[in-house]
């Protein structure tokens, strides 16, 4: 039997209970909750079968100013399949190109090329994709690489243009030597320019059966650039655009640079540093205290491989690279120098810039465990300097 005090907690317990229940059946229109913008999609309920596959369905091709619903179907362990459209997160890899709504409808809004994805129980990595082309209808991709002549140096910064119609299509090759055109006509009139090359026109005829590409050579008007020789090479840090920055004591460094030509292509070898030498088995080469570039018409390419970590448990095929250039430090720290740089005459040498990082590491290894980063300095406009 409950005492007075029981009875009288009892009461207040049940009262609490009682408000608790009326809270949970609140019938006040206050309408659902809106949904979270930076939650991601709910995947299967507990006890389906794991989702094995995500595709995207929809058209390949589609005009600038036209739209077309896209679908997602997930695949699950036990072999079934249903469309989860409506419930999938939606993104495009360029919304200037291609727009997407939550539910699927895609816009083409520019001439190019994106990809469409969808996103479906936070697994968007199983998501194939759908890569959608955005040209008029008759109208081609077209891909365009330039090269030195009887040789495969390519070619930066040449400008492509169409010049057979008013308002022609036009674009600048890349490190590569390549650029695409969207939108192209299936006859029309090419031009190649770049200061210390021949113009090049040349006429194009496609169908869809014989497209989308072609492979150009370009001839210099007069003596290609002389690299040969030896070099104070200066390299000092730009304004980082991303990082934590450097020390000052690393902000600028200095070595000895011999180059050698083999054909267009040359070899810098590295002195005057304490560096950081080491073999390097994906590379098939030793690495840390030299680079390679391009000879071209007005000026010299050279390319400063960055480090490569190696993965945790690391084959033969995954051990990483070894940087090109590898300095070690006086207190044991490792100093790192990658990204790509040009350069053109001067009256003492060749100046230029490097697009790319200057980074500290505790260690590099591609044989035992990544290096940590204990500074770095990301910038497009690293100067870099040779001084015979």
């Amino acid at each position: 039997m409950l005492s007075g005090s029981s009875r009288s907690n009892l009461g207040i317990l049940l009262v609490f209970i009682g408000l608790l229940a009326a809270c949970g059946d609140d019938k006040s229109p206050t309408g659902p909750t809106p949904p979270n913008p930076n939650v991601g999609p709910i995947g299967p309920p507990p006890g389906q079968p794991a989702l094995t596959r995500l595709r995207v369905d929809g058209p390949s091709q589609l005009p600038p100013g036209e739209s077309a619903q896209y679908t997602a179907i997930a695949t699950f362990a036990d072999g079934s399949s249903r469309d989860v459209t409506r419930e999938a997160k939606w993104s495009t890899t360029n919304e200037s190109v291609l727009a997407v709504t939550g539910q699927g409808l895609v816009t083409a809004r520019s001439a190019g090329e994106a990809t469409v994805h969808a996103d479906f129980g936070n697994a968007g990595y199983l998501a194939q994709g759908r890569t959608v082309l955005a040209v008029p209808a008759g109208r081609f991709r077209f891909s365009v690489s330039v090269t030195e002549d009887q040789v495969t140096a390519p070619i930066l910064n040449a400008r492509v243009e169409v010049i057979s119609e008013p308002g022609g299509l036009s674009g600048t090759t890349n490190w590569d030597g390549g650029v695409t055109l969207y939108g192209v006509p299936p006859d029309f009139q090419l031009r190649v320019t770049k200061d210390g090359y021949q113009p090049l026109v040349q006429s194009i005829h496609l169908t869809p059966q014989k497209c989308c590409a072609v492979w150009l050579q370009m001839v210099p008007t007069g003596e290609r650039i002389d690299l040969r020789g030896r070099y104070q090479l200066t390299i000092s840090s730009g304004t980082c655009t991303s990082g934590g920055g450097l020390p000052d004591a690393v902000k600028t460094r200095t070595y000895t640079a011999r180059i050698w030509n083999a054909g267009l292509m040359a070899h810098v070898e590295l002195r005057g540093a304490d560096f950081a030498v080491e073999w390097c088995p994906i590379c098939n080469e030793t690495r840390g205290n030299g680079f390679m570039g391009q000879y071209q018409a007005l000026d010299g390419r050279f390319t400063l491989i960055e480090y490569g970590p190696p993965e945790e448990d690391a084959s033969y095929e995954t051990r990483g690279v070894y940087p090109n250039v590898a300095e070690r430090l006086p207190d044991g720290r490792l100093l790192s120098i990658s990204g790509r740089a040009i350069v053109t005459p001067t009256a003492q040498g060749f100046s230029g810039t490097l697009d790319g990082s200057i980074a500290i590491y505790d260690s590099l290894s591609i044989l035992n465990r990544a290096g940590r980063v204990l500074a770095s300095c990301r910038s497009a406009t690293h100067a870099f300097t040779l001084v015979r």
